[in-house]
């Protein structure tokens, strides 16, 4: 005997169902990156801090060694206390921090940047989660008209001998269990009994009739 009518209406419905959300279902790792790039951009601020640190940690180290030799040269050449030598020590300095400040800004302007793009990516990936997800609706509501139409007709096989569904559930709710009715079976004409869930070809009925 075939499936019975809810059942084979459940499952099909159920596997659908979840078929749909799953279609349907947001990527939240994907949304939680895009989201905080429109934030904090490329980097965080930790990360910032340790690229700049970096850089003036180089800069720095750098400035000491260059003005150690400085000092070097200015005694050996009997200017170590020179306000031209304290001159050229401070601009070493000052290139350091200036080489510092370029980095700081630089990554500055790059994470504004960055938050820009982010917030045009981030909108562009909504769109096309809203579109996604139209188009999965789009496809559960005709599979559930399929499945409607199966539950009605008992397999899916089935098919109205009317014109329409609406005709077709009236004479579904006139059927008596026993009744003998006509109905496409795979395409091809044949008569059907109702057995008050379903219908079941006349060759495959054991129940008897009224």
């Amino acid at each position: 005997m075939p499936l019975p009518l809810l059942a084979l209406g459940a499952l099909k419905g159920l596997g659908a169902y979840a078929q749909y959300k799953n279609s349907t279902a947001t990527n939240k790792d994907m949304q939680r990156h895009l989201k905080n790039k429109t934030t904090q951009g490329n980097y965080t601020t930790a990360q910032e801090g340790q690229m700049v640190g970096s850089v003036a940690k180089q800069a720095y180290h750098g400035a000491k060694e260059s003005k150690s030799n400085i000092t070097g040269n200015l005694i050996a050449g009997g200017m170590g206390n020179s306000i031209a030598g304290v001159k050229v020590k401070a601009d070493v300095d000052k290139d350091a921090m200036t080489r510092v400040t370029d980095t700081r800004e630089k990554i500055e302007f790059d994470e504004a940047s960055n938050k820009n793009q982010a917030r045009d990516e981030y909108e562009q990936w909504k769109q096309q989660e809203h579109e996604r997800k139209q188009q999965a609706t789009s496809q559960a509501i005709s599979s559930a008209v399929g499945i409607g139409t199966g539950m009605i007709t008992g397999t899916g096989d089935f098919s109205s001998p009317t014109s329409g569904m609406g005709q077709f559930k009236k004479q579904i709710n006139s059927l008596k269990e026993g009744d003998i009715t006509q109905a496409k079976i795979n395409g091809k004409s044949t008569q059907v009994v109702w057995d008050g869930a379903q219908f079941i070809p006349i060759e495959n009925w054991s129940g008897g009739t009224e």
